[in-house]
C-alpha cells in the first residue's frame, strides 16, 4: 500500500517544539497552543509539510525551502552502471526481508482486527529488504525523512517526531541511528509515539565505514543497540550483516586509500564475501558483524546496567 494520504495523517500531527496537536491546511500548519503558536511550512506541488525545530534540528530549513527540499546528499549510484553495479554486488538484506514480514504479521495479530499504523522513521527511500512493507494491504504507512520524498508524508527530524503521544503501532527504523545526533533521543521518541506494547524493528551498522560524509555520527555493538532499546522487551536481536559483508566493506575503503577505482574493484572482486556470512561462527559474528538488529515491543520497564553484562553473546566468554 502507498503510504496514508496526508488527509489522514494531519489528525495524528503534533508540534515538534511542544507536543500540541496541529491544525490548518497542510500548507501552513499552526501549532494550537497558544504559547507556542509556531507556523511550519510546505513545499512542493503535493505541499510537504516541514515540521522541524529550526532552533533545535541540524537540518537547515531554509536550503530546504530554497531547493524544495532535495537531499543534501547525493542518492544517486552513478548512472546506469551505477545502478547495475549496486545490484550485482550489494546484497539483499535478508534479516531486514525477514523481520519485515514478521512486524507485518505481528502487527496485524496485536492489534486486534482494526488496521495497525506503521511509522517509516527515515522512510525517504524504500529499504534494502522491506519492499513487502510497502505491498502489504492490511498496513496503514506514516513515513517521513529529513528531505522531499514520494514515500513520505512530511519532513521531519527524529529527535523530535511531530506526532501525538501512542499514535502508532509499529515503527521501523533501518540505518538511520547512526546518522542522528542523539540516539537515545530518537529511541525515546520512538517509545513515545508507539502504543504500549508497540513493535518495533530497527537496524544499525556496527563495525562499517562512514557514509553519507558529514551525516554519519555513531556505531553500536550488539550489546550497545539492545541498551539503547532498553525500555523495550526484546523478541530478537543480533547481527545483520556478518564478516563477511564486513570485510567486504574494508576493502572497499582499503582500495579507495590507493585509489576511488581501485575500491571500486575490490567492492565488485570481493562481493562473494557476504555470501559466507550465514557459514561462519555466530558468536565471532557478534564481535565483528558489519551491522547489528532488534526486534521487540515497548515495555513500562527499562532493563538495568548491571542486566547488561549477562546479555553478550559474542566469542569472548
Amino acid at each position: 500500500m502507498p503510504p496514508l494520504p496526508m488527509s489522514a495523517v494531519v489528525s495524528l500531527l503534533a508540534c515538534p517544539v511542544c507536543g500540541n496537536p496541529l491544525r490548518g491546511p497542510v500548507e501552513v500548519l499552526s501549532c494550537t497552543s497558544n504559547d507556542c503558536q509556531r507556523v511550519y511550512p510546505a513545499v512542493g506541488s503535493n505541499s510537504t509539510p516541514i515540521l522541524i525545530d529550526s532552533d533545535s534540528s541540524i537540518v537547515d530549513i531554509s536550503a530546504l525551502l530554497k531547493t524544495d527540499a532535495v537531499s543534501q546528499i547525493s542518492r544517486e549510484a552513478g548512472g546506469w552502471l551505477g545502478r547495475l553495479v549496486t545490484r550485482l554486488t550489494v546484497h539483499r538484506n535478508r534479516t531486514a526481508e525477514q523481520f519485515a514480514q514478521q512486524l507485518a504479521a505481528d502487527l496485524v495479530a496485536e492489534t486486534k482486527g482494526r488496521r495497525p499504523r506503521l511509522l517509516i522513521v527515515g522512510g525517504g527511500a524504500v529499504g534494502n529488504g522491506i519492499e513487502s512493507l510497502y505491498a502489504d494491504p492490511n498496513l496503514d504507512i506514516v513515513a517521513f525523512d529529513i528531505y522531499k520524498s514520494e514515500q513520505c508524508q512530511f519532513i521531519a527530524d527524529g529527535h523530535q517526531i511531530p506526532l501525538l503521544n501512542g499514535t502508532v503501532d509499529g515503527v521501523l527504523i533501518q540505518a538511520v541511528l547512526e546518522h542522528v545526533l542523539h540516539p537515545q533521543r530518537v529511541v525515546d521518541e520512538i517509545h513515545r509515539v508507539l502504543r504500549p506494547s508497540g513493535l518495533v524493528y530497527a537496524d544499525t551498522p556496527f563495525m562499517q565505514q562512514v557514509h553519507e560524509g558529514p551525516y554519519d555520527f555513531t556505531r553500536f555493538t550488539e550489546s550497545g543497540h539492545r541498551y539503547l532499546f532498553r525500555r523495550f522487551e526484546v523478541r530478537s536481536s543480533g547481527a545483520n550483516g556478518g564478516l563477511g559483508t564486513q570485510l567486504q566493506w574494508s576493502l572497499l575503503y582499503f582500495g579507495r586509500g590507493i585509489h576511488q577505482r581501485v575500491g571500486q574493484i575490490l567492492w565488485i572482486g570481493f562481493s562473494w564475501l557476504s555470501m559466507l556470512d550465514h557459514l561462519l561462527d555466530p558468536k565471532a559474528t557478534v564481535d565483528g558483524a558489519s551491522g547489528v538488529f532488534f526486534y521487540g515491543h515497548s515495555s513500562i520497564r527499562s532493563i538495568s546496567p548491571q542486566e547488561m553484562i549477562g546479555y553478550y553473546s559474542g566469542a569472548q566468554t
